[in-house]
C-alpha cells in the first residue's frame, strides 16, 4: 500500500508539479493514518473476541450440561 502511493508520489515529482505532490503526500498521509487506526480497532475487537471465547464456551457447555443433568 504504502509503495503504491511512494511510486505515485514519485511519478508525480517528476512531472515537476510541487504543489499537486505535496497535496498528494498529505491526503495519502492522511488516509493511511485513518485506515491503520481501523485496522488496529478491528483487530483488537477480534482479539478480545478470541481471547474470551473459551471462557464463554466453558460456562455455556457447563449451563447445558447442567440443563442436561436435570
Amino acid at each position: 500500500m504504502t509503495s503504491v502511493a511512494n511510486r505515485c508520489l514519485h511519478l508525480v515529482q517528476t512531472l515537476n508539479n510541487e504543489g499537486l505532490a505535496q497535496t498528494f503526500k498529505i491526503g495519502a498521509n492522511i488516509s493511511l493514518g485513518k485506515w491503520s487506526m481501523v485496522i488496529e480497532e478491528l483487530g483488537f475487537m477480534v482479539w478480545s473476541l478470541l481471547s474470551f471465547m473459551p471462557i464463554f464456551s466453558s460456562f455455556w457447555s457447563r449451563y447445558l450440561y447442567m440443563k442436561k443433568a436435570k
